[in-house]
């Protein structure tokens, strides 16, 4: 489970975010989460941190809306009982802090 000075560090880049839990899921939910893509600012209406292992990965951040950007497989998963878009980004471990965490996923999309 996140901590509060974790959640509180992450809503220093997302106001809203909030700690969510989905069977076995550490999550964080953020709204309204600003991001660069493609080398514009892009706000994303919704965001899903995963900060537990899933489906292979160690972690993972999921999204209302596919970013278009070319090389990145894209997929669909249901979590909190609706659709995520997410892509193929590996290997961001769980030891490291939320805030963290978030921004190596962002780093894909850049």
């Amino acid at each position: 489970m996140i901590s509060p000075d974790e959640l509180e560090e992450l809503r220093s880049v997302c106001s809203s975010a909030r700690a969510l839990t989905d069977g076995p899921l550490n999550l964080v939910h953020l709204s309204n989460l600003n991001l660069e893509a493609n080398g514009q600012l892009i706000e994303v209406p919704e965001a899903l941190l995963c900060l537990s292992g899933h489906q292979g990965y160690l972690t993972r951040l999921y999204l209302s809306q596919v970013i278009p950007k070319n090389g990145l497989n894209w997929q669909t998963e249901t979590i909190l009982g609706r659709s995520w878009n997410t892509w193929s980004w590996q290997g961001i471990p769980q030891s490291h802090r939320p805030a963290q965490i978030l921004a190596q996923h962002l780093r894909a999309l850049r």
